[in-house]
């Protein structure tokens, strides 16, 4: 944090403000990369759509997921080939549907008879991976009640499918968001494999394992590496040809992101200690609001000083929801210190909002040690 802020035009900079490591984001691609043997893996998007991250990421032979026209525009004004580019929103418009298949993606995911009529309807002949319903345990934020077919129903869906000149191509999964048990993913995987064998006179190819992967926030997170050995061995029940898509996006940005902020207010309330900063859960860090205050952030201080007193951190705004953490350790802090709060570069400005008059926090990019570029 101190040599954060002690970093040229950094240590000058109001608050607040993120600060991304572009030669982090592409070190950590290159990890899931290398630990799943794949040729590449499919950023998902959604994760961190700052232009110049997707770019670092381009630039490192990444490929892309999407959910929606806008992500795919983006891409686009960025040069990213749609050969490059899954959809693998389950539910999607009708009209972005049709612009992406204008746009050159033949690559989707489905989970429904009536998804798969708009993607015959608008996207003929494409190739379909069927989502199916599988386990989110030790996920933070499972996803298994939102999305997903059933194994029987998912090899009905892809027969369909076929009938309807669409392309079954494959089955997909997704363990949920931040999944810290790394059997959740084999124990998926053995879902696959019986409707696999069951749809074994259609054409399937891909089996695409979401994302999900866990960032490190805490001790004890497994590693990718972990998951990906456990991923790769029990690939070996399926066809030799089988194509392995990966879609991480947390992973991938979570640690190479801080964000720098100030306080601006502090009181004692009913036995705790409040501390206000320039910055709430609503203007970068909403998955403190979802975890209920109790998101694994690490906060650190430009304080020398050993922490001990224990503060409830909160932002600016009328708003209770606007709080960040409920107890968070510190050496005292007085008006105008900074705090950095590490580990937020996925899930936190994507989320940001004005609420309150208060807009998200500017952007710095970094290269390593170098400061590169700002994005308003």
């Amino acid at each position: 944090m101190q040599d954060l802020l002690a970093h040229g035009s950094l240590s000058r900079e109001p608050t607040p403000f993120f600060a991304f490591d572009l030669d982090r984001v592409a070190r950590n691609y290159s990890r899931v990369r290398d630990a799943f043997g794949t040729e590449h893996v499919h950023y998902a998007v959604k994760a961190n759509n700052q232009p110049t991250i997707l770019t670092a990421l381009r630039e490192t032979g990444a490929k892309f997921e999407v959910g929606s026209q806008g992500e795919i525009n983006l891409l686009q004004q960025l040069d990213v080939s749609a050969a490059d580019i899954i959809f693998s929103a389950p539910v999607k418009l009708d009209s972005d549907i049709v612009y992406a298949y204008r746009a050159g993606v033949r690559l989707f995911v489905f989970d429904s008879v009536a998804e798969l009529v708009k993607l015959a309807t608008n996207a003929p002949g494409a190739q379909v991976l069927v989502r199916i319903s599988v386990s989110s345990e030790g996920s933070m934020f499972p996803l298994n009640d939102k999305f997903g077919a059933s194994p029987r129903e998912a090899v009905t869906l892809l027969r369909r499918a076929g009938r309807a000149g669409l392309n079954p191509h494959g089955v997909a999964f997704h363990v949920g968001s931040q999944c810290e048990r790394k059997e959740t993913w084999v124990e998926a995987m053995e879902t696959v494999l019986w409707v696999w064998e069951n749809a074994r006179d259609l054409p399937l190819h891909a089996l695409n394992i979401g994302g999900g992967f866990p960032a490190a926030y805490k001790d004890g997170t497994p590693a990718v590496e972990d998951i990906a050995s456990e991923v790769r061995a029990a690939l070996s029940l399926f066809p030799r040809d089988i194509e392995l898509v990966v879609e991480p996006g947390r992973v991938i940005v979570a640690d190479a992101g801080v964000l720098v902020a100030s306080v601006v207010g502090k009181a004692r309330r009913d036995g705790k200690e409040w501390l206000y900063l320039d910055v709430g859960a609503l203007n970068g860090l909403f998955e403190a609001v979802q975890a209920g205050r109790r998101f694994p952030f690490r906060v650190c201080s430009e304080k020398p000083a050993p922490p001990g007193i224990h503060y409830v951190l909160t932002g600016p705004t009328c708003d209770p929801d606007d709080t960040i953490l409920e107890d968070v350790c510190l050496p005292e802090m007085d008006l105008r210190d900074r705090v950095g709060i590490m580990n937020v570069g996925a899930y936190s400005l994507v989320y940001a909002s004005e609420f309150g008059g208060f807009p998200p926090p500017k952007v710095h990019f970094m290269l390593g040690d170098r400061q590169r570029a700002r994005s308003l």
